[in-house]
């Protein structure tokens, strides 16, 4: 019954937009999971970029070609007990750059 029911109301929303607040972590697995359901989602971000917390500074060469360092300016380790953010970047393994500290060289200040 309850599965029935959830079928149910994806089949209602997806005649309607649905609108994500927010462009953090959170809001966009939101938002991406609610388009693998098929429905229109629109996220509305009021900063300049997406990613809340989760921010990479990635610097330059005096040049003014990309560096290969960076720094971490909001949340740099995400636990694996957060399971939807996993599942998410396990689904967009080829289009994230998601460094891990493991394999990264790191430097804690």
């Amino acid at each position: 019954m309850e599965k029935k029911l959830s079928q149910t109301c994806i089949s209602k929303v997806k005649s309607k937009k649905v609108a994500v607040i927010g462009a953090g972590v959170g809001g966009m697995c939101a938002a991406y999971e609610l388009k693998k359901c098929g429905i229109d989602v629109e996220v509305i971000e009021a900063g300049n970029r997406i990613g809340g917390r989760c921010w990479s500074k990635r610097f330059t060469n005096r040049d003014g070609s990309l560096s290969d360092v960076f720094a971490e300016l909001g949340a740099m380790r995400i636990p694996l007990s957060q399971k939807t953010f996993w599942s998410c970047v396990n689904d967009l393994k080829s289009a994230l750059s998601f460094p891990d500290p493991g394999t990264v060289r790191t430097k804690f200040f």
